[in-house]
């Protein structure tokens, strides 16, 4: 049977319409579903805060009055049933996804932050997250603006909400930019001149998130730091402060090489969980700005971390941060090493003018490890630029220079009395088998020969901090496992060495770091982000691949054998002798 298909032009002209509709109905079905959706009600949603947050805002003390005024609103809020406003509820999902996801961190952080914020509480965003998810965020913030109760100064509710959350995201990026002018904000001579007594400070090195299986994830690396953020919240330091290699993607100009944005994004989240009255001080590494750093490089470790060199004071006692990377390779970039070196210089020159109890140096790569007239190496700086600058900072009274990138421990100590620590990784700890004095110098090392099997560990049995003791006479610190941290900062410096807080690992990160079973039986999420961690360090060890590149030895197919992770050498790994510096 032969069949006719006649086309005419109005047939042409149903059919296209008939497309774009059926386009039209598509794109709305899959807005619909991509979008942030207010919840579900017939009628109306009634703003019914959780009991936690009316228990948290009748203990919380201070704050302005429009905070203040707010607590009081919201301890009202189960009586006057307020209606939350769904357009602003969905503004308030869509500009979180817009702006936060992503980019400036993880909108359950965000979520946490801002309204505990708002609300001026008190509590570490680690808590708030257990607590507080975006849609009751959502209904808070909403409910606010839509009471004029956010300081929009009889603004529009929806530019009210905007311009708060603006205000937000200032605060809530902002603790990663105070290095700024070659000051800190909060930490300068104006405000921390003064020597008021004794304190401790907590100093991470080499986070450096997906060190371990190159980039592909970085379970175990975030899992310590976050292990480490909760002892520094514990134990409530003067400051934190993190020496560089902050994550381990090094700088691209490739658009499909995201690596480093997304552990960029990782690392922030993590440290957004540190308490905000403990201030937080970063420093550039080799990964962060490159082996060989360029303008573009150290622009945006700028955008996104503050100034690559500056100055603070805490409590009397003046720190001196400088880049490192300009003492390793400075092609290209000379100028700015020099404007560095005059810096640092003329600022150790005025210490004792400024009234400096003493004088700390802080760079990423140590002058040196061993010896301070030890062959420029891997791991320490051109000795022309050794030379300089460790005279003046001798001449300024320095007597202690902290930094990291060894991933293991050392200490050596300069002509002039300048003992020089280098402190092991809060994250992956390489398995050296020769003393660090014979390693550093070495143009490069051969890792067939200098590295043991496993090669790197990220567990609570290897990673840890230093914690620093600051006298009146100088200065004393110890490295311990972050298994190990000791309950208070004073048993730090009172336990023989070698000591251990408790039998069990695991318990002890359940008591000393509050990380119990809740009532409701449900367990800690960081632990269980550990223990899934360290779980993957019990399966066998892939077999290495015998190859000559740094990157390729260091690699691993699969996951570290537990049988071998306590075999890493104990210069690694054990608390060094507490350092008398004074």
């Amino acid at each position: 049977m032969k069949v006719t298909v006649s086309i005419t032009p109005q047939s042409l002209c149903v059919a296209a319409s008939v497309g774009v509709f059926a386009a039209l109905i598509v794109r709305a079905v899959v807005s619909r579903r991509s979008a942030p959706r207010a919840p579900q009600s017939s009628v109306e949603r009634i703003f019914s805060p959780l009991p936690a947050v009316l228990a948290a805002c009748a203990a919380a003390e201070g704050g302005s009055q429009e905070t203040q005024r707010r607590r009081e609103w919201l301890r009202e809020a189960p009586t006057a049933l307020p209606k939350v406003p769904l357009l602003l509820w969905v503004a308030y999902r869509q500009w979180v996804d817009s702006v936060i996801s992503g980019q400036k961190g993880k909108s359950e952080s965000f979520h946490a932050f801002v309204y505990g914020w708002t609300l001026g509480l008190h509590v570490s965003p680690n808590n708030l997250k257990d607590h507080w998810s975006g849609a009751e965020a959502a209904d808070l913030l909403a409910t606010l603006a839509a009471a004029d109760m956010l300081e929009a100064d009889g603004a529009a509710p929806l530019d009210a909400l905007k311009a708060w959350l603006e205000r937000a995201l200032a605060v809530f990026d902002g603790r990663f930019l105070l290095a700024r002018d070659r000051q800190y904000v909060g930490l300068t001579h104006a405000e921390e001149a003064n020597w008021t007594g004794s304190y401790d400070f907590f100093q991470l090195a080499d986070p450096q998130l997906g060190m371990l299986h190159w980039d592909a994830q970085w379970t175990e690396e975030l899992t310590m730091l976050r292990v480490a953020i909760q002892h520094v919240n514990r134990l409530r330091p003067k400051f934190l402060l993190i020496s560089g290699d902050l994550i381990n993607a090094f700088p691209s100009s490739d658009p499909d090489n995201t690596a480093a944005a997304r552990e960029v994004v990782s690392f922030k989240d993590a440290l957004h969980e540190l308490d905000t009255d403990i201030p937080l001080v970063l420093q550039p590494g080799n990964h962060d700005i490159g082996q060989h750093a360029t303008i573009e490089t150290i622009r945006t470790y700028a955008e996104r971390f503050g100034d690559d060199y500056f100055s603070f004071w805490a409590g009397g006692v003046l720190y001196v941060s400088l880049n490192s990377q300009f003492y390793r390779s400075d092609k290209g970039i000379e100028h700015l090493r020099k404007a560095q070196d005059e810096w640092a210089i003329e600022t150790f020159r005025t210490a004792k003018t400024l009234g400096a109890k003493h004088v700390v140096g802080l760079s990423h790569v140590p002058p040196f490890v061993g010896d301070e007239s030890e062959v420029f190496g891997w791991s320490n700086w051109e000795l022309a630029a050794r030379e300089t600058l460790l005279d003046a900072a001798a001449d300024a009274g320095c007597k202690l220079w902290l930094a990291g990138h060894y991933h293991g421990n050392a200490v050596g100590r300069s002509s002039t009395g300048i003992e020089v620590v280098t402190t092991s990784s809060c994250g992956g700890v390489i398995n050296w088998t020769l003393p660090a004095a014979e390693i550093a110098p070495q143009p490069f090392p051969d890792f067939a020969k200098v590295v043991g099997s496993p090669p790197v560990v990220a567990d609570a049995r290897h990673s840890g901090l230093r914690i620093v003791r600051v006298t009146e006479d100088g200065f004393r610190h110890r490295w311990f496992e972050l298994a190990h941290v000791p309950n208070t900062t004073d048993e730090a410096f009172t336990a023989p060495s070698g000591w251990k807080t408790v039998k069990s690992r695991y318990q002890s990160l359940e008591s000393v770091l509050g990380l119990k079973r809740s009532k409701t039986g449900r367990r800690s999420t960081l632990l269980d982000a550990l223990k899934k961690a360290e779980e993957a360090c019990s399966s066998e060890a892939a077999e290495q691949e015998e190859q000559s590149s740094l990157h390729e030895r260091l690699e691993r197919r699969g996951s570290l054998s537990r049988q071998n992770t306590g075999t890493l050498s104990r210069q690694n790994t054990a608390s060094l002798p507490e350092g008398p510096t004074g």
